[in-house]
């Protein structure tokens, strides 16, 4: 009982505090001695003032609801503190209160033994998870850049090191790092990095989604995270590349003019010396085609551009070509490539038809 000797068994409609709970979440009701008493021991009094403050309040449901589950769960153990630590504890919960919830509490300093060790058990979940969340190691704030199909965007980093974005691409990186930390920046799509060199030698790394890492100290380099296949291609410089767990493979020292393909997937990793610049010419608006096919044309038009090639006749995909293009929209491209090789070539409902003349 209160100490002024009202019961909290039912509403007490002399009492302003039972028409006007300002409580917001779900620990703040689970910890209200009325709230419990409904929950525990319902009469017909308690139980049509709740009703009618549901009907008044419908958006607060879903907290009663799972209040009313956090009152059942705890009041299943609550004997394992002295008296004194609940009184403490109650007493400490109803200070916290704001100003306005104090006035409309009632100290319940003799209810029953088993409503303290349940409103002691709310005070330890709230204490726990708070300080779960203020001990919890911080995420350090990071920034999305991104690029539309067909569109291409240079950023900065912040050590000055410059990544060029090409199309239906996105890069993850912290608004600044700490000189003794690793720089590392998260990688959806294609991308060519210029990374500077730092004194103490901080490495930098590039992760994508598959599980892939590149780890540099200062170099150009081009990375691709398409369609399940991840590619290195390294212009200068020396990285060492980190592959997905699931290959089973040792780290790879690249050097200049290599290109290791990865298709985690299939496990199936391909490493070889190519022309980089067939891989990264795309960063001056230029693409360097060396006997290749119109279908792997297709793929890349798909993947930076986002519209799919659909070819008429499955023998047209299997033409090559050798080129170097200077070019600035879609429509350059497939102008060109409809006038090398005498094809009919449209885009029709969001994807591109290519048909023999």
């Amino acid at each position: 009982m209160p100490a002024q000797g009202k019961t909290n068994a039912g509403p007490d409609k002399t009492k302003n505090y039972w028409m006007d709970y300002r409580y917001h979440n779900i620990t703040d009701f689970a910890a209200d001695y009325a709230f419990i008493q409904w929950v525990k021991k319902p009469t017909a009094e308690n139980q049509a003032f709740w009703d009618s403050w549901l009907n008044a309040h419908p958006e607060k449901k879903g907290i009663i609801l799972e209040a009313r589950r956090l009152v059942i769960l705890l009041s299943q153990d609550g004997d394992g503190l002295q008296e004194w630590e609940l009184e403490d504890m109650w007493q400490k919960l109803t200070l916290a209160r704001a100003p306005e919830e104090r006035k409309m509490a009632v100290l319940p300093f003799q209810t029953p033994r088993k409503q303290r060790s349940l409103m002691a058990a709310v005070i330890v979940l709230v204490l726990l998870i708070t300080s779960v969340f203020f001990f919890m190691p911080k995420s350090p704030e990071t920034v999305e850049y991104a690029t539309n199909f067909g569109e291409k965007k240079t950023v900065r980093l912040p050590d000055n090191s410059v990544v060029v974005l090409n199309g239906n691409t996105k890069i993850r990186v912290p608004v600044s790092w700490d000189a003794d930390d690793d720089r590392e920046v998260e990688l959806t799509g294609e991308a060519f990095f210029q990374v500077t060199h730092q004194a103490n030698d901080q490495k930098f790394l590039v992760n994508t989604k598959n599980g892939m890492q590149v780890e540099v100290l200062g170099t150009e380099f081009c990375v691709t995270n398409r369609s399940g296949l991840e590619r290195v291609v390294l212009a200068s410089g020396k990285v060492r590349l980190q592959l997905p767990e699931n290959l089973s493979v040792t780290p790879l020292e690249m050097q200049p003019g290599q290109l290791v393909e990865v298709a985690p997937q299939t496990k199936k990793i391909v490493r070889k010396q190519v022309e980089p610049q067939l891989y990264t010419a795309w960063k001056d608006n230029k693409l360097i085609f060396d006997n290749t096919t119109l279908k792997e044309i297709a793929v890349m038009l798909e993947q930076n551009y986002g519209f799919p090639v659909v070819f008429t006749d499955s023998t047209i995909a299997d033409r090559r070509m050798t080129a170097s293009l200077e070019i600035e929209k879609l429509d350059d491209i497939l102008t060109t490539l409809s006038e090398t090789f005498a094809l009919n070539i449209k885009k029709e409902k969001e994807k591109i038809v290519i048909r023999n003349i």
